[in-house]
């Protein structure tokens, strides 16, 4: 379901792009609201989803710059401290955790909510975009 979420961001981002995240989050609503016709109801749940993946984006970067500065610190150091590289990473995942349970349960309110063809429209959409160039994939699928 995440990748779901971020499947259809991309799709939306690609086409729309002004530069901040308000506006592109804004220009990207209008975008599904119009191309699947969305009703006032769906378009307020997706506008929650929107909200929480600005309050997970948020929540990541809150305390990025400091995080960095302690790993450069650490890079520099003559031992890695690898269990606080862990922490850090827990710390993050729990986060992500926290906010994907949220994001997900919204957007099954959301898909709920879509018709049979809103649904069709939202599955074509998704495979028309899908990565089918190989360099566009990741690592692990790559090589595994």
């Amino acid at each position: 379901m995440v990748v779901g979420i971020l499947t259809i961001g991309s799709i939306v981002f690609s086409r729309v792009y002004d530069g901040s995240r308000e506006g592109r989050s804004e220009m990207a609503i209008d975008w599904l609201s119009s191309w699947f016709e969305l009703t006032e109801g769906q378009n307020s749940k997706l506008l929650l989803i929107n909200e929480e993946l600005g309050n997970l984006e948020k929540e990541l970067k809150k305390d990025r710059l400091e995080i960095k500065d302690e790993i450069i610190r650490m890079f520099a150091s003559d031992e890695l401290d690898q269990d606080r590289i862990l922490q850090i990473i827990e710390e993050k995942q729990e986060q992500v955790d926290y906010f994907a349970a949220r994001i997900i349960a919204e957007f099954a309110e959301f898909h709920e909510s879509l018709s049979s063809e809103q649904r069709k429209k939202l599955v074509d959409e998704i495979q028309k975009h899908g990565h089918t160039n190989p360099s566009h994939q990741s690592f692990h699928h790559r090589y595994h």
